[in-house]
């Protein structure tokens, strides 16, 4: 099972500078228009139309009315959906308690993030409840690209991990050769849902761009508002390894990207301390990047992808005896 890293939750406030924008609003700098002089925006295209540089360069009022899509009170963060699009906004009233469904007005200004505009220093009233809207459903490399970012959208992939935290669940999915976290948050399930490993799934929710130090897209992050937004298409299974194994040359899955799961057995030859296993296994050597799971040292997990000369990385193994040179000898149950 995966070890789940929060970067991604406590840099998205950083990254659109929400400490900086909400100082602004309360001290009103000078360097900007007057909202006043500006007609309210009044949907969400119309603030996404704007840019990154224009929403940072003017203050221009926004209004509109919308969809919560996805809440994240921890943040003080929405994503609300239109009939023109979806957006996020970072509310202030702290008596606001906000719930996927819900319709909301939002009072606020545009401002620009990292990757895009957005709606800050907002005054969210609640208006009523509906069903949300049918998503948008895109392959995972446009959202990759950045190209869906706070929309909201459907996906089908594959599970390859999961992880459990104290309120809500996170999986590790692969779709179409790319691979993206989805955050599925309220999870009221005392445990990680280890019955979708290898499931294929529907996930409807919110992309989240995941962009690098220069703001370029590098992947995303899909958060799903429940477990009611996730239809299981294919069930999963337990036992990764009743598989048979076969040998490297013979899995052209190895060969291109793939939501394809194969077994291969090797025996160890290396072992790098930057966590890099080097197999040698029959009908090619293998490279294993290993994520071994907390207080094991028998079971380990990663990502399996394609490289030149057979190099790969399985997704998972298990020790099942001692080569002839006293090498580990690994079954890896790999996805690529």
């Amino acid at each position: 099972m995966i070890q789940h890293r929060r970067l991604y939750v406590t840099s998205r406030a950083e990254r659109w500078g929400l400490v900086s924008t909400l100082i602004f609003c309360l001290l009103a700098g000078t360097s900007k228009s007057e909202p006043a002089e500006h007609a309210a925006l009044t949907s969400a295209q119309q603030v996404l139309d704007l840019g990154i540089d224009a929403a940072r360069r003017l203050v221009l009022p926004v209004h509109l009315q919308g969809l919560v899509t996805y809440p994240d009170p921890g943040v003080n963060l929405i994503y609300v959906q239109d009939s023109s699009a979806g957006i996020l906004v970072s509310y202030t009233n702290a008596n606001y308690q906000p719930a996927s469904g819900q319709m909301v007005i939002v009072d606020g200004i545009a401002a620009g993030g990292t990757f895009a505009p957005f709606v800050d220093c907002a005054n969210v009233r609640v208006a009523g409840s509906s069903l949300i809207p049918e998503p948008c459903e895109a392959p995972a490399a446009r959202m990759a690209a950045g190209e869906l970012f706070g929309q909201w959208v459907q996906i089908e992939g594959v599970v390859r991990d999961v992880a459990r935290e104290p309120s809500r669940a996170i999986l590790f999915v692969s779709s179409g050769g790319q691979r993206f976290h989805a955050v599925i948050q309220p999870f009221l399930e005392t445990a990680a849902p280890v019955e979708w490993l290898e499931a294929r799934v529907l996930l409807r929710g919110v992309c989240w761009t995941d962009v690098d130090a220069e703001t370029k897209p590098i992947g995303f992050t899909l958060f799903v508002p429940g477990t009611n937004c996730v239809s299981i298409v294919r069930p999963g299974e337990r036992n990764l390894f009743d598989r048979p194994a076969l040998p490297v040359n013979q899995h052209p899955e190895l060969h291109r990207q793939s939501d394809s799961r194969v077994k291969v057995i090797g025996v160890v030859t290396y072992q790098s301390p930057s966590g890099y296993v080097y197999l040698d296994s029959e009908g090619g050597p293998i490279r294993a990047r290993l994520l071994v799971s907390p207080g094991s040292r028998k079971s380990a997990r990663a990502l399996l992808r394609t490289a030149a000369q057979r190099v790969i990385a399985p997704r998972n193994t298990r020790r099942i005896g001692r080569g002839a040179d006293c090498n580990t000898v690994l079954a890896a149950a790999a996805g690529c």
